[in-house]
């Protein structure tokens, strides 16, 4: 049986488009997802490389039938914790890969006294896989079906829009083509909210944003590796100008939350500066605040693989995106289902999340740093922390 893998972004994973074995949970080497992506930009065919990453990924009924018949009797295996019920669905790429490979989030649910809510992402959580997937019927269909088959979730934990980014933005672009790229991946990322929320009333979305990559120094460390082919391709960005083409990406979801009550917009945007600090520039942890230095990237510390991997996290890495979330999120939302208030979605007013407390709301554009709940950082004000001339 011939097989055609096509791979979906650099460094985050493959996806088969006709090989279910393919479909793992652990990501490919970076060795072998740059080969893929090397052998694939040699097949240009007149479209670019994202429409043909797209095109690629359609998967046929029979297949995903296949696919979820054989994560059905993964998910008999795995079970379930004695006495916990799954309330989280992780959907999207690497990132949210990693926090189901980790089980990150049921890491913090646990810590804070929440051990019976679990969290399911080995169907939905998938490496390499852009927003354009989870958009397609294919990509709709694997949340559907979860959706379906566990009706205790109300919560759709959404990572995505990253691997859009590092297929499609480069330094040459201008502002109107930047523009039109944002405005593309805002567009496929809010479908995917839509359709999550059209599955039952209950259900909310939280949107984990991303931190800041660090590839000038990975590249640095390795002038060779396959990192430095994808920085090339991004046309050698600095760590700002990265930064700002991130920030640009997470401004677009917090709009996107602030149009509904049903979603929360977590920012993690200089998260790992603060938890880490950056040793070699001096920097303590602590010493930065979220969103951090826009100069900097995230520290080599936080990194996978000791430091060489300049896009994913090590598990502490991870385990704080999930503290982020459990505060600005997941922790209002169990107590609302504990207390059966009338507004248990784990959101308050459009665009922002419930407090660590339950009870308040932090408003989307408070004052940055503002202290919010046991003295945790309010991450919701983009706006102010992020000025419009941040960039220039």
């Amino acid at each position: 049986m011939k097989r055609k893998k096509v791979v979906v972004g650099c460094l985050f994973g493959a996806f088969s488009a006709a090989g279910v074995e393919n479909v793992t949970s652990a990501p490919l080497s970076l060795a072998e997802v740059m080969h893929g992506v090397r052998s694939g930009a040699k097949k240009s065919s007149g479209k670019s490389w994202m429409e043909r990453q797209t095109a690629g990924m359609c998967l046929g009924t029979r297949k995903v039938a296949i696919i979820l018949w054989l994560m059905a009797v993964l998910n008999l295996a795995a079970g379930v914790m004695e006495g916990a019920e799954y309330r989280v669905l992780l959907v999207g790429d690497s990132w949210a890969q990693a926090m189901w490979g980790q089980r990150s989030l049921s890491q913090v649910f646990t810590a804070h006294g929440y051990g019976e809510q679990a969290e399911k992402g080995e169907v939905t959580a998938i490496g390499g896989t852009p927003a354009a997937f989870w958009n397609s019927p294919t990509g709709r269909q694997l949340i559907s079906s979860e959706l379906s088959r566990h009706v205790t979730i109300d919560c759709v934990h959404l990572s995505t829009g990253e691997i859009d980014l590092l297929t499609g933005w480069n330094t040459a672009l201008t502002p109107e083509q930047q523009t039109m790229f944002f405005d593309g991946i805002s567009a496929n990322i809010s479908g995917v909210i839509q359709h999550c929320l059209k599955q039952r009333p209950t259900i909310g979305v939280v949107i984990c944003g991303y931190d800041y990559l660090n590839l000038q120094e990975t590249v640095a460390a390795d002038p060779n590796g396959p990192v430095a082919l994808l920085w090339e391709r991004l046309g050698r960005p600095t760590a700002r100008e990265l930064n700002g083409a991130l920030a640009e990406l997470e401004k677009r979801k917090e709009v996107l939350a602030a149009a509904n009550p049903r979603v929360c917009y977590v920012n993690n945007l200089g998260l790992m500066q603060k938890q880490f600090g950056y040793p070699a520039r001096g920097l303590a942890a602590g010493k930065l605040a979220p969103p951090g230095d826009p100069n900097l990237p995230s520290p080599p510390e936080s990194l996978a693989n000791g430091g060489r991997d300049g896009i994913h996290l090590r598990p502490e890495g991870y385990l704080a995106l999930a503290e982020n979330c459990f505060v600005h999120f997941y922790q209002g939302r169990f107590l609302a289902a504990i207390q059966k208030v009338s507004k248990p979605l784990g959101v308050g007013a459009a665009g922002s999340c419930l407090a660590a407390t339950g009870g308040g709301e932090i408003e989307a554009g408070a004052e940055a740093g503002a202290d919010q709940g046991g003295g945790t950082h309010d991450f919701f004000s983009f706006a102010a922390a992020w000025s419009e001339n941040s960039f220039r």
